[in-house]
């Protein structure tokens, strides 16, 4: 008798693992690519290390930047302190902005892409990748409004502080630009 009652123990035991697994396949089908594809795209971003600062002498070799301007912002953390922010442009749809300390080193603030020609992390491609291949990729993001975009979406993770990535899309829904914003504070 204990028999067929640990058997029946054991059926159900089973049913609810085969249950449970078709559950978390169901919801990373629906919700899309796992997190560590976000992660990778943060990390891998157009090659900036933005967990250690570089110089804008490497930040401007590594766009190939044509134009530069700066300008000078309090900062919100330290009165009397004033941050220096460069913006580099390779003319061709790489914007990279930076904070520059007064030691000269440079932290990445943001880099917007929307040059075809660059190669980005995961295989996506400006005017290539669609929208469902995004999803497939990264799941959905949360839905935003960005001026001349016929779809934007926010992604958020971290490598190690919050990272937003910002793509959108053209009326084909092909990727038209994506943009990584490195918040120092």
């Amino acid at each position: 008798m204990h028999y067929h009652i640990v058997k029946m123990l054991v059926d159900r035991v089973r049913l609810l693992w085969i249950a449970a697994i078709a559950m978390n396949f169901a919801t990373y089908t629906i919700a899309g690519g796992p997190p560590e594809n976000l992660s990778q795209l943060i990390e891998r971003n157009i090659g900036f290390d933005v967990a250690n600062a570089s110089t804008v002498a490497c930040v401007r070799a590594t766009i190939h930047s044509r134009s530069e301007s700066s300008r000078e912002v309090p900062n919100r953390h330290v009165p009397g302190q004033v941050d220096h922010i460069v913006s580099l442009t390779d003319g061709a749809g790489v914007k990279v902005v930076a904070s520059v300390n007064p030691d000269g080193r440079a932290f990445v603030q943001q880099a917007t892409i929307t040059s075809r020609s660059l190669k980005l992390p995961l295989g996506f491609q400006i005017g290539q990748t669609s929208l469902d291949d995004v999803h497939r990729t990264l799941g959905r993001g949360e839905q935003i409004e960005r001026a001349g975009a016929a779809i934007a979406e926010q992604y958020s993770g971290g490598i190690g502080y919050e990272v937003i990535v910002l793509v959108w899309f053209d009326a084909r829904q092909h990727l038209a630009g994506i943009e990584w914003q490195f918040p120092l504070d």
